[in-house]
């Protein structure tokens, strides 16, 4: 397994859509954090960049996309199945990998914008860094499963699926369009549908997001660890049972 994810994180780090999906998401950080210098102070900016939280299942979704797109239509994930390695094991090595791919940009990304906030702005005094910091240490570490999770999914969807189109379709409209539109069932005026709408709702990688704004606790932490986790071995489970079977040319 261990040699598998080094060849993945080596054709990886071969392949310019890495680099160039780095490169974009990093500008944009560095651009988002530019409008902003001038008026903010350094706590000021850690207490916005503990506001783009959700974005972050987004970079990991990407990050997987660009690990196993194309393993249906170029042949590669025929090769790989053809020369006897166990299917177990691409799917757990390109998850592997991208997921550590995933963490490094999120490092590259936090990184930059806070060290873009060091160096231009005021730091302000030393309580509201420290508050400021604390708070982001809070938000990220109960967001991070929430990533996982994410990446998952999308993991799941991209190697079980053959047709791309199909799996980025279902990856988008779970993280962007499931929240809203299970948030109108439950206004639904019939407990039938609204109650389990609730209780769908209550477990979607999207929706621990708005908790921030009241108290940070340790039960919300605990929440957000449960439901990301869940979607990623649910996922993984699924995803890795359908592609045991499922057909590859």
């Amino acid at each position: 397994m261990l040699n598998y994810i080094k060849a993945e994180l080596y054709r990886a780090a071969h392949h310019m859509a890495v680099y160039l999906v780095s490169g974009i998401l990093l500008a944009l950080a560095l651009t988002f954090a530019s409008m902003w210098v001038g008026p903010f102070t350094f706590p000021n900016m850690v207490g916005l960049l503990s506001t783009t939280m959700p974005i972050g299942l987004f970079m990991a979704a990407i990050m997987d996309v660009v690990v196993v797109s194309g393993v249906h239509r170029t042949g590669s994930l025929k090769n790989e199945v053809e020369f006897g390695i166990p299917r177990s094991r691409i799917y757990l090595g390109k998850l592997i990998a991208a997921f550590l791919l995933a963490v490094m940009l999120c490092a590259l990304v936090l990184g930059g914008f806070l060290g873009l906030s060091w160096l231009f702005t005021d730091h302000g005094t030393p309580e509201e860094t420290q508050v400021s910091l604390a708070i982001l240490g809070y938000v990220a570490a109960a967001s991070f499963p929430l990533w996982v999770g994410a990446l998952g999914v999308t993991h799941a969807l991209f190697l079980a699926l053959k047709n791309e189109v199909l799996a980025a379709c279902l990856a988008a409209y779970l993280l962007l369009l499931g929240e809203p539109m299970t948030a109108i069932l439950t206004m639904i005026n019939s407990e039938a549908i609204a109650a389990p709408a609730r209780l769908v709702r209550s477990v979607l990688l999207t929706a621990p997001f708005w908790q921030y704004q009241g108290d940070l606790t340790w039960r919300m932490m605990a929440g957000n660890w449960a439901i990301g986790l869940g979607w990623l071995l649910g996922s993984t489970a699924v995803g890795l049972w359908v592609f045991r079977r499922t057909e590859v040319r």
